[in-house]
């Protein structure tokens, strides 16, 4: 037997995919990955899902590791079969093995700084894939150095920069929400490599989650100009105080929307789910542990983001979503984020969402892919305009049938937290009358333009 019975279980979500399996789960927990961060904080996430998906030896290197003891304990109650330590220096030294991949996590001169340390004392070979995941307060970066010359090009253009980049504060939501999305990026990475599945990032991912813009930019000096370029309406950004936020579901995608808008300190929550946490859900939900197995999901993500956010506001509402108690349940929040794993439960939603005019964030995951779009009554689609009730929608299959790679749902909630977050304030770009895709093992990311139907059961003017 590959696995034991117990990790059959746990990743059940993962062996349901054709591309990792069995074997392929076994590759995964005997793959390594070191991961240097500038800030244990915005890093977290990333140790999460490493974690989660079943990542065997995490090795994390900070300068500042305040707080390592309560997150080593909640990342070992979350799946003991990976070994997250804290590496004693700042570089390798003492490593026992040589790691699968590394990931360089924060500023463009954090990244610069630690490549160069780490290639000058000879700790890494040329073989030993390294993930460059940048942040720079909404934007980011992410490139795979997949070799010697990769390495060189990247130092000689951040000499070229002559350091005018400034180093990422401790702590700020939007350098937070990038450095999660860009992390969590870095760890499919990893996974790809681990399985020896898609192409890496050889052309550097821009991303910037204010104006959701996605590009993948060739010349790595054009991409730094993007990264380094300034946007006045992010720097005014502000969230109104009180402003409260209902997430529908703590599962795959209910769990990282909730942690980074838990992180932020800058909404109350409301989290709804009826259903108790299982083992199958642990290499996604990373609010959940082991030890909480058979809890309410609400109760077991209070304690979870209670550790994050003491002071966070927060309802918690242990019953299922129904045609019946929707509308007083929507009615004191004032962004909806979905994260429901079913299509009637959606239109349940939306149909509400829209009687009441508040606006609302969906998104999926399945397999390998997902998608996010924000919908706001009166000026855009809405569900059913993407996704007309027929008969035929009780044949789309759940992620509990084809499965879903832990990460993906990850990255959806970030995408969902962001556009919450933008909403509250009034400014940016939300995906309004647009959809992001994406797709893991090719990084295929895409908008497509999606506006409103007018045969729409709902909202449609005929």
């Amino acid at each position: 037997m590959i696995l034991a019975k117990d990790q059959i279980n746990r990743y059940m979500r993962h062996i349901a995919m054709p591309e990792i399996s069995g074997s392929g789960q076994k590759k995964l927990l005997d793959s390594s990955v070191v991961l240097f961060c500038e800030n244990l904080r915005n890093a977290s996430l990333a140790l999460y899902y490493l974690v989660a998906s079943g990542i065997g030896s995490i090795y994390c290197s900070v300068s500042d590791s305040s707080g390592w003891d309560r997150l080593s304990r909640s990342l070992s109650d979350l799946n003991s079969d990976a070994k997250a330590q804290l590496l004693d220096k700042e570089g390798m030294e003492g490593l026992d093995e040589r790691p699968s991949t590394v990931i360089i996590n924060g500023s463009l001169n954090f990244a610069g700084k630690t490549l160069r340390d780490i290639c000058k004392d000879g700790s890494i070979n040329i073989s030993t894939p390294i993930v460059i995941s940048l942040h720079d307060g909404w934007k980011g970066l992410v490139r795979t150095l997949a070799s010697h010359a990769d390495v060189q090009e990247f130092l000689t253009e951040i000499d070229a920069l002559a350091a005018t980049s400034s180093d990422s504060p401790t702590f700020d939501f939007s350098n937070s929400l990038s450095s999660y999305f860009a992390s969590l990026i870095a760890v499919i990475e990893h996974i790809k490599q681990a399985l020896s599945l898609g192409k890496p990032i050889s052309r550097a991912l821009y991303f910037d989650l204010f104006n959701m813009n996605f590009d993948f930019i060739p010349d790595l000096a054009d991409a730094f100009d993007k990264l380094l370029s300034l946007d006045k309406r992010a720097d005014s950004f502000a969230i109104p105080d009180c402003s409260r936020v209902l997430i529908t579901g703590c599962g795959g995608l209910g769990s990282p929307a909730a942690f980074a808008l838990a992180a932020s300190g800058a909404v109350e929550l409301g989290l709804v789910d009826f259903d108790s946490v299982e083992l199958s859900n642990l290499n996604r939900q990373i609010m959940h542990s082991s030890s909480r197995i058979g809890m309410p999901k609400v109760q077991s993500a209070e304690l979870f983001l209670r550790q994050i956010n003491p002071n966070l506001g927060l309802e918690l509402l242990n019953v299922r979503i129904s045609k019946g108690n929707v509308q007083n349940i929507i009615s004191s929040y004032d962004v909806i984020i979905g994260g429901f794993d079913n299509l009637p439960s959606r239109y349940v939603l939306n149909d509400a969402c829209y009687a009441a005019g508040k606006p609302w964030i969906e998104g999926g995951a399945l397999d390998i892919s997902g998608l996010a779009t924000t919908i706001i009554p009166g000026e855009g689609h809405c569900y059913r305009c993407i996704f007309p009730e027929t008969e035929d929608n009780v044949l789309v299959p759940s992620c509990s049938e084809t499965g879903v790679l832990g990460p993906v749902p990850g990255i959806v909630g970030v995408v969902q937290a962001a556009e919450a977050l933008k909403l509250l304030a009034g400014t940016g770009e939300p995906l309004k009358n647009r959809i992001l895709f994406f797709d893991v093992f090719d990084t295929d990311i895409y908008i497509a333009d999606h506006g409103k139907n007018r045969y729409c059961d709902l909202c449609g003017k005929q």
